[in-house]
Parts: structure tokens; C-alpha cells; sequence
């Protein structure tokens, strides 16, 4: 049973929202307003799609990731976003066959300064 969406030609303009299986960090879903308080401090988040009102899924998505080691069943996949404003990250996906299974581990560590509430998560459709 296929598990992502169909594509049949894909190449480095490919919009991802075509594809399936990319990582949602450093936040998932939208900001509200594009802005929220943390730590009694007023956070905007940018717009990252000209077609979005609000900011959508983090920027990990729309980052072209290095290919840090690879194995005939796995790899590891970075993307440095330490000058990334307001959030600051370093994120790590690795993706790896377990047998029949597919098993795909993200990871995101802040390289900022400051705190800042993070998420992650995978979108298959």
C-alpha cells in the first residue's frame, strides 16, 4: 500500500506541499497572527510562503538539507538555520528501512541565544 503522495516527475522546483513526508520545524502548523508571548516577550514569526496569511510549518521544509552520511538503508540529513530569525536551530533527520518499514527520526537543537518553545513533526499525506 503506497504511504505518500504520487509525483512523477520531481526536481529542485518542485513545491514540497506536492511531494509528502517533509519535516514541520521548528514549529508545526500556523502562528497565529504571526506573532505569540513567551516569556513575557513579544515573539513575530514571519510570513514563509507568499501564498499563506500566516506562517506555516517552520522553515525546515523549505531548506535545501546536506546529506551528512549515508548507508545503503539510512540517511542523515542536516539543515543549519543558526542565523535564522527569530528562531535559531540546527536540525537532524535521519531516515532509515527497517526491514518493510519506513522510520524517519527528527530531531531540532536551538542554537540561539534566548528560549523559545520548539516543535517538530512529520507531514505524510
Amino acid at each position: 500500500m503506497p504511504i505518500f503522495r504520487p509525483y512523477a516527475e520531481p526536481g529542485p522546483g518542485t513545491d514540497p506541499n506536492q511531494l509528502a513526508c517533509y519535516p514541520l520545524l521548528p514549529y508545526s502548523n500556523r502562528i497565529g497572527n504571526g506573532h505569540f508571548q513567551f516569556s513575557g516577550r513579544a515573539i513575530d514569526v514571519p510570513r514563509n510562503r507568499v501564498d499563506e496569511p500566516l506562517p506555516l510549518h517552520g522553515d525546515g521544509w523549505l531548506g535545501a538539507w546536506k546529506v551528512e552520511e549515508e548507508e545503503t538503508a539510512r540517511v542523515r540529513l542536516t539543515l543549519d538555520r543558526s542565523d535564522g530569525k527569530p528562531y535559531s536551530f540546527r536540525a537532524v533527520q535521519t531516515c532509515a528501512l527497517d526491514e518493510a518499514t519506513l522510520v524517519v527520526t527528527p530531531d531540532v537543537q536551538n542554537t540561539g541565544d534566548e528560549a523559545l518553545p520548539f516543535g517538530l513533526g512529520l507531514l505524510r499525506s
